[in-house]
């Protein structure tokens, strides 16, 4: 009776063990996908002002003279949509502070040239 009592007591700690063990993996792995999720959206985010960067590249005032001034207002359009887009960035990415230090320096350098892509293009800009 008391081999059955010791085996029964044996089990028991056994399934609470692995009862705690699962709990805690399956809370590590909802915390992963949160930070995954952020990561996800942080990267989307970069990728945005990537495409608007680019797009900065290509317009310039000059250009709202000519035949193709719809073409170039959506160039003109993510031109303006970088400030915004810069300030979401820093949103998602409060509270990290590796993606913070990333988001400040790169905000300090587009900041720093964004005045002279509003003005001219890179063909103009390299013109000159």
């Amino acid at each position: 009776m008391q081999r059955v009592i010791i085996s029964f007591l044996v089990a028991f700690v056994l399934l609470m063990v692995v009862i705690v063990l699962s709990r805690v993996t399956y809370n590590n792995i909802q915390a992963f996908g949160k930070e995954a999720e952020v990561s996800r959206s942080i990267i989307k985010h970069y990728s945005d002002i990537d495409v608007q960067l680019r797009s900065a590249e290509i317009y310039s005032p000059t250009y709202g003279n000519t035949a193709a001034k719809e073409l170039y207002q959506i160039y003109k359009e993510d031109l303006n949509n970088i400030e915004p887009s810069l300030k979401q960035l820093k949103f998602v990415g409060k509270g990290d502070s590796r993606h913070e230090e990333v988001t400040d320096s790169l905000e300090q350098l587009i900041r720093k040239h964004l005045p002279s892509l509003r003005s001219k293009n890179m063909v103009e800009i390299i013109a000159t």
